[in-house]
C-alpha cells in the first residue's frame, strides 16, 4: 500500500499579522498558513485557512509524534481541500512541506500529488488554471525517461536525480516566482535550480 504523509507549511512574501499558536520556528514574514495535520485540516494562522479532510488517515510525523502527519495516497480519494484561500493572490508564493515516501506501492499511478492550486471553479488539471507538485509514479514513460519516485512540477522534468522512494522523510520547498513563470526547488536544504512552468496564472487561486 503507497502512503504519503504530508506536514505542510505555506507562505509568500507579503506583511501580516500572525497568530499566538505558530511554533517559534515557523517563519512569519508573509505566513498565509500554517497546517500541523493534527488530526484535522485547521490553518493554526490568523488567516484561518482551514481545510475540509475527507478520508485522511492520520499517521506519525517526523518527530515520532502521533496524528500529526496526514496519509493522503496522492489523489482525490484522500485529500485536504481549502477553499478560497486567503492572502494567497500574491504571484510569489513559497511551498515548505515535509514529506515520506514508501519504498513500495501497487498503484500504476501517473501522478501522487501532493499540492495542487486551482484558479478558478473548474476541477480539470490544465496549463493555464493549475499549479501542482508531485512525485511521478511508475507509468511506463516516466520509468524511459527516469522520472518515476522523483518530484515534479506542472508536469516538468525532475531537477534533481534523488529517487524519493527511501521511507525518509524529506523537507521539499518550491519557490514560484510569478514574474519570471518559474520555480526553484529546494530538497532537504540543497538548491537544485529552477524550471519554467509556463503561462500558468498565480493570482485569485480559489482552491487548495
Amino acid at each position: 500500500m503507497k502512503n504519503i504523509y504530508v506536514f505542510i507549511l505555506i507562505t509568500v512574501f507579503s506583511s501580516t499579522v500572525f497568530g499566538q499558536t505558530i511554533p517559534s520556528y515557523v517563519p512569519t514574514n508573509g505566513l498565509v498558513g500554517w497546517w500541523p495535520l493534527d488530526g484535522n485540516g485547521n490553518d493554526l494562522s490568523v488567516n484561518s485557512n482551514n481545510g475540509t479532510a475527507s478520508n485522511i488517515v492520520w499517521g506519525i510525523n517526523r518527530f515520532g509524534t502521533p496524528n500529526t502527519a496526514a496519509e493522503i495516497f496522492g489523489n482525490s480519494d484522500r485529500e485536504i481541500e481549502i477553499l478560497n484561500p486567503i492572502g494567497i493572490s500574491s504571484n510569489k508564493k513559497t511551498f515548505s512541506t515535509w514529506i515520506k515516501f514508501p519504498t513500495s506501492y501497487a498503484n500504476n499511478k501517473y501522478y501522487n500529488h501532493i499540492i495542487t492550486a486551482i484558479n478558478s471553479t473548474v476541477t480539470a488539471w490544465s496549463a493555464s488554471n493549475t499549479l501542482w507538485y508531485n512525485i511521478y509514479g511508475p507509468y511506463s514513460g516516466y520509468v524511459t525517461q527516469g522520472m518515476t519516485n522523483k518530484l515534479g512540477i506542472c508536469a516538468t522534468m525532475p531537477l534533481h536525480s534523488n529517487n524519493l522512494n527511501d521511507n525518509q522523510w524529506h523537507h521539499v520547498v518550491y519557490i514560484v516566482n510569478g514574474d519570471s513563470s518559474k520555480a526553484n526547488l529546494f530538497l532537504d536544504g540543497v538548491n537544485y535550480g529552477k524550471t519554467s512552468l509556463g503561462n500558468i496564472n498565480y493570482n485569485n487561486w480559489t482552491k487548495l
